[in-house]
């Protein structure tokens, strides 16, 4: 009953709204109208005014331009002696850039000279120097100037070739340096440079007088432009004579058009408020069938939304229990994988093997002196909460110790640390090939004896005879002259003037 009550009310209210909306729009129409011929009489009024007021500046500016072109006339008299002031001006411009073009050819002629002279005497002072180098390296326990070491009469023979070959070179471009040429240019430019005269006190008056008249010039231009520009004037005040008049005939037509149409404006507001008012009442009547609608649709909507939530939250449940078990397995498996799991089991089974086997080369390296353990665990510096004590974590540490006792890496000599590297990393390969199936067939140890002393790369020696039969070769590089008979077989490098070559030694 209240939803067919309500139907009613709003059909009655659209038929009346529609007839409001009808007669506004026709009311509308005839406002747009008005107001367009309203806004056309505005603009033209507009440009009436524009015209007035364009037409009496236009008169100023012909009444300026009169009295300016009086003043102008006088200037005819002073333009006679301006094309031979000119001509003089640029007899002297053509002397002056002449001077100042012959002042930079003299100058760069004065240059290269210079540098000629310059790099003459680096060459002398290179040659001097290549001369006593020579002297000094065939003195008793000349040294090389490369490395630094003390040469034999081979070498001292080889240097003094080297530099003596540098010594022809420089000479040759010695021989080649020569500025006659542009000692002869030099001289000519400086000739021709005192023959061009040029006076710059009557450079300067001419500039000045010629500046005046230039003035003269500029005022005979500017009255010939003020009479064409004076005509041009004259002309447009006539026409805008015209166009006033048709103007000003347009306006008044227009003023009598528009006071004979009515303004509706107040009639249209009124009606504009009432159909406001009606919309209103139907916005409302709609809302209250869209509720009456609405409380009954709710009632049904739920019943149904009962029933699927029920449903919804049985299949959550079951998901939920699976999702469950999936992260217990999860987190079994990255225990297991983690650090702490099969990784920590791999570690521990191989550091034993490295420490014992790094020991025994560290032991035969260093006399028995030094030892190195690795520690896999240590404390936290905080304590856990809740429990007072302090937690093991994770590690792995490096101690090295001597008869001293434990000290840091850092604090080992560079011999020390090498011995301590050595052994690590000998120990490493033999586990990770071992651990392979395979055999160490090939070790290369490149320097490293510098940082040793005497006693010190005795037993890095004695190591390698030790280990020399878990190898298939074993290649030294070093360029110390003492331990090279320390080893039967040899590969010795020579430098020479056209490249190194080598020599097989002990095959």
């Amino acid at each position: 009953g209240t939803i067919a009550k309500v139907e009613t009310e709003i059909k009655s209210l659209e038929e009346k709204l529609k007839l409001l909306q009808k007669e506004r729009e026709t009311l509308k129409i005839a406002s747009e109208q008005r107001k367009k011929l309203e806004q056309n009489f505005l603009q033209n009024k507009k440009e009436l005014e524009e015209i007035l007021n364009t037409g009496k500046s236009r008169k100023e500016k012909i009444d300026l331009l009169k009295n300016n072109l009086e003043k102008l006339k006088g200037a005819e008299t002073e333009l006679s002696q301006l094309k031979e002031l000119q001509g003089e001006k640029e007899k002297m411009d053509e002397v002056k850039n002449k001077k100042l073009e012959t002042e930079k050819n003299l100058s760069e002629v004065l240059g290269t000279i210079n540098l000629k002279k310059q790099r003459q005497h680096q060459i002398q002072e290179e040659i001097e120097k290549l001369n006593n180098q020579i002297k000094q390296s065939t003195k008793a326990g000349a040294k090389c100037p490369t490395c630094g070491q003390e040469i034999g009469k081979l070498e001292k023979d080889h240097v003094k070739k080297e530099l003596s070959t540098q010594i022809d070179i420089l000479e040759k471009e010695l021989a080649k340096i020569d500025f006659s040429a542009e000692e002869k240019t030099s001289l000519t430019l400086q000739t021709s440079l005192k023959s061009l005269i040029f006076d710059p006190s009557r450079y300067q008056a001419l500039i000045i007088k010629l500046k005046d008249l230039e003035s003269a010039q500029k005022q005979k231009e500017e009255m010939l432009q003020i009479q064409a520009t004076l005509q041009s004037e004259e002309k447009v005040v006539l026409e805008m004579r015209t166009l006033f008049v048709n103007k000003k005939s347009q306006v008044e037509a227009l003023e009598k058009e528009l006071a004979d149409l009515p303004d509706q404006l107040d009639k249209l507001v009124q009606l504009d408020q009432l159909v406001l008012e009606i919309e209103k009442e139907l916005k409302e009547k709609r809302e209250e069938e869209k509720q009456a609608r609405g409380s009954l649709g709710q009632i049904t909507e739920l019943i149904s939304r009962t029933a699927q939530m029920e449903k919804l939250q049985k299949a959550k449940n079951e998901e939920k229990n699976i999702l469950q078990k999936d992260k217990e397995n999860f987190e079994e498996l990255s225990l297991a994988f983690g650090k702490k799991g099969i990784q920590a089991m791999i570690i521990e089974t191989a550091i034993p093997e490295i420490e014992d086997e790094a020991n025994r080369l560290l032991d035969k390296l260093s006399d028995g002196r030094m030892k190195i353990r690795f520690e896999t665990q240590k404390e936290t510096k905080t304590k856990i909460a809740g429990t007072g004590e302090k937690g093991i974590i994770e590690t792995l540490d490096i101690i090295i110790s001597d008869e001293m006792g434990d000290r840091p890496y850092e604090g080992y000599s560079g011999g020390e640390q090498f011995r301590v590297n050595f052994a690590i990393r000998l120990a490493l390969s033999k586990l990770l090939t071992h651990r392979a199936g395979a055999k160490l067939q090939f070790l290369v140890i490149d320097e490293g004896f510098g940082t040793q002393d005497a006693q010190g790369r005795s037993r890095v020696v004695e190591a390698l005879n030790a280990i020399k039969d878990d190898f298939e070769k074993i290649l030294v590089i070093t360029h110390l002259e003492e331990l090279k008979e320390e080893f039967p077989v040899r590969v010795e490098v020579q430098k020479g003037p056209s490249g190194s070559t080598f020599e097989v030694v002990g095959t």
